[in-house]
């Protein structure tokens, strides 16, 4: 499971400033197997499985600190990669001075991910920003979190 905690106590062992991302693994019977806490200022939205058995998250960074080393403005895009068992492989933060959010995220063929999302940045890494209330962006990152390609929609 993926979400978003405040809390640091009963089952959160740990974690960072006012909000972390929260993932928990459980096991068929609900126990939790293991759970761990990153980021700071930061949360999930979608979480996937991946080939190696480890995760991929994407959710928001809204500050750097503790897991955050990149930080844009006001709300980033913000990706992890763990092992099997919660250690971080990578993360990786994405966007522009306003407010982007990470909504959804697939693993694709190549090895690489697919992310979805929303932006109101028109500056910074997004390049294709056509205006109104927020833009549709898709971002496409390869397997150690390098950006291969950025599209923004209206």
């Amino acid at each position: 499971m993926a979400g978003t905690t405040n809390s640091s106590d009963d089952e959160v062992t740990s974690i960072s400033g006012l909000g972390n991302v929260w993932i928990v693994e459980i096991d068929t019977g609900g126990n939790i197997v293991w759970e761990k806490t990153y980021g700071n200022l930061t949360g999930a939205y979608a979480i996937k499985q991946t080939s190696d058995s480890g995760f991929i998250i994407a959710g928001y960074c809204d500050d750097s600190g503790g897991d955050v080393t990149t930080y844009f403005g006001e709300s980033d895009f913000w990706v992890l990669k763990i092992d099997k068992t919660g250690n971080l492989i990578w993360q990786k933060s994405l966007g522009g001075p306003m407010f982007d959010e990470a909504k959804a995220i697939y693993p694709t063929f190549d090895g690489g991910y697919v992310i979805a999302g929303f932006t109101l940045s028109m500056s910074g890494e997004i390049t294709d920003y056509h205006g109104g209330i927020s833009d549709c962006w898709l971002v496409k990152l390869n397997d150690t979190g390098a950006v291969q390609n950025l599209w923004g929609y209206r």
